[in-house]
């Protein structure tokens, strides 16, 4: 459906973004502190899907960037 054609190309341009920041950390602590800020709102938890996603984004991020 082109419902599931959105979200396979919006997970797609989520997986490129991360994928560009591996060979730029300034780029990582940059979108890390933007998810930061969103997940700061008061309606950020209105949508749990989208929330998930971006909390998921985040720990990935951090882990190229703090590995264990």
């Amino acid at each position: 459906t082109l419902s599931e054609i959105k979200n396979a190309v919006a997970n797609i341009k989520e997986q490129t973004e991360i994928l560009r920041g591996i060979f730029d950390p300034d780029s990582i602590y940059k979108r890390i502190k933007e998810i930061d800020e969103i997940s700061a709102k008061d309606d950020f938890w209105n949508d749990n899907i989208s929330a998930q996603k971006l909390m998921k984004e985040r720990m990935l991020l951090l882990d190229k960037i703090e590995p264990v």
